[in-house]
């Protein structure tokens, strides 16, 4: 899995921050363990790369930095642009920390990030002793580092519009507040999906631009990606797969409308949300109808071929 996915997963993460924060998410057993062992596998494996240049660089061979640096530019890449990703998660993991009162993911998150920051910094290091590297190699990758570190605070922004102390997650955090701020002013949700498709589209243009074509840690990206993925939980996706609106998110909680769902025995099957208030409309009519004073009534309906029993208590 080359980087720039990881890119598009950041990006991803950031424009359904709504939803995910609206949803009610309940990390599985170990999800949270496996993003911190496929995070941590992979910035070894960083710290590797730069052990090698340090070999090359203690013997003094010209030729060996200049390999060095030929062979490991990808990974260099991986760096600066996978801390899009980390620096995304660990905003969106203290904001729903924060709004469900928990510390489930924020001691992770947080933990990784400084982790990764720390491999960050002994590569711009990196750049500025650049023994055997060519010019135009080190301004390419300046710019892969600016471009993240850029778009990184945008993405923050995008989570942190309505509390601006996440933005301390953000590489300028006076840069992600004024991002913040001007996604505060167009809070309109149609002007809200227009942007978010823009910056999605710009971000992906913007990097493919200055990153190379190739990876040489693809399972290492492609175990980070799953691990992320693992942390959501099946409730933020729709009935199509497709990541729900905050609205369809919140109606999806258990306390909608009083009503207890119960399968038939004709089988079961998943009710959305506007099924649910739905039914709630069409049992009060009911009740209206066969001024029945009992205090539980059962309706059943048939949708589709399907039975379903709803019990108003």
């Amino acid at each position: 899995m080359h980087t720039i996915h990881l890119v598009q997963l950041a990006a991803a993460l950031a424009r359904h921050s709504d939803s995910i924060l609206a949803s009610p998410v309940s990390l599985q057993p170990g999800a949270m363990t496996r993003y911190w062992t496929t995070s941590r596998s992979r910035i070894d494996l960083w710290h590797r790369a730069i052990a090698r240049f340090q070999d090359q660089l203690r013997v003094n061979d010209a030729v060996g930095m200049r390999r060095w640096w030929i062979e490991h530019r990808p990974v260099i890449e991986d760096v600066f642009l996978g801390g899009m990703l980390t620096r995304v998660l660990a905003t969106l993991g203290t904001a729903l920390d924060q709004t469900h009162d928990q510390a489930e993911w924020s001691p992770v998150t947080e933990s990784i990030l400084g982790t990764h920051l720390e491999a960050s910094s002994r590569y711009q290091q990196l750049l500025l002793n650049s023994r055997g590297a060519r010019v135009n190699d080190l301004q390419r990758l300046n710019q892969v580092r600016r471009r993240s570190e850029r778009w990184s605070d945008v993405l923050v922004a995008r989570i942190a519009w309505r509390d601006p102390s996440l933005c301390r997650f953000a590489s300028d955090r006076e840069r992600a507040s004024l991002f913040a701020q001007e996604h505060r002013r167009d809070s309109d949700s149609t002007a809200i999906k227009t942007k978010d498709r823009l910056m999605s589209l710009s971000i992906e243009n913007s990097i493919m631009m200055v990153c190379g074509e190739t990876t040489l840690l693809p399972e290492a990206n492609r175990a980070v990606a799953s691990s992320v993925m693992g942390l959501l939980g099946h409730c933020l996706f729709d009935s199509y797969g497709d990541v729900a609106s905050p609205d369809h998110l919140r109606l999806k909680k258990p306390d909608v409308g009083g009503i207890q769902w119960v399968p038939s025995a004709e089988g079961s099957k998943t009710i959305e949300p506007w099924d649910e208030l739905d039914s709630v409309a069409m049992t009060e009519d009911n009740a209206k109808a066969t001024e029945d004073n009992s205090s539980e009534k059962e309706i059943t309906q048939f949708h589709g071929g399907h039975g379903f029993s709803w019990t108003r208590w």
